[in-house]
């Protein structure tokens, strides 16, 4: 009998301890994803705007006058050599001034921006990535903005990846749906390991 209870103990202690069995994709929350040991923590976009007026030189009105003096020097004391040998005096040199555009031309940056932690074994090295935006309604692709980082993602180790395109973040416009924000997802499309390994998502 007590040989009965010590084997029931044991096997019920062994199924308690089992390891549960994990998908390779599992959503721990809205906003973390996990995707074949890869943990997406943090997700941002941003837009930098650049304007070709503020990256004149201030200072370059000054430069021209002075290049203009240099040159007018230049020229009086050669036409005074010229004069004294009897030669015709040479017409003043041209003021050149730097063309600048008639209007500030405006550059647009789009940043893409994912944090990652390894929950793997191995050393990451290469992650294809995207940012999608999503109809929140339709479920429809609005946009997505893929890239290729590569990287050195030692297990336990968070890292950002980060993309840059003229492109905004949505290219088609819903008019059923005009005003409402697109939900935004990150997609891992492939994962190259140090030991030469590759995992590519199955449904992309």
């Amino acid at each position: 009998m007590k040989t009965k209870i010590s084997v029931l103990f044991v096997v019920l202690l062994c199924a308690v301890n089992a390891p549960a069995q994990t998908s390779a994709t599992a959503t721990v929350s809205p906003d973390i994803l996990v995707l074949q040991n890869i943990v997406v923590l943090q997700k941002n976009w941003r837009v930098d705007v650049r304007n070709s007026a503020l990256d004149e030189d201030p200072f370059s009105a000054n430069s021209e006058f002075s290049d203009a003096q240099r040159a007018q020097k230049v020229s009086d004391l050669q036409n005074i050599i010229r004069a004294r040998g009897g030669e015709s005096r040479e017409p003043p040199p041209p003021r050149v001034s730097k063309n600048k555009s008639s209007s500030p031309r405006r550059s647009e940056t789009y940043i893409y921006r994912t944090k990652i932690k390894n929950a793997g074994l191995k050393t990451i090295r290469v992650v294809d990535w995207g940012y999608v935006f999503i109809d929140p309604d339709t479920q429809q692709e609005l946009g997505l903005h893929r890239y290729i980082n590569k990287v050195k993602i030692r297990p336990g180790q968070n890292s950002d990846l980060v993309g840059r395109s003229a492109s905004p973040p949505t290219s088609i416009v819903n008019v059923k749906n005009a005003g409402k924000e697109p939900s935004e997802q990150i997609v891992i499309y492939r994962v190259e390991y140090d030991d030469g390994s590759v995992w590519q998502n199955p449904t992309k």
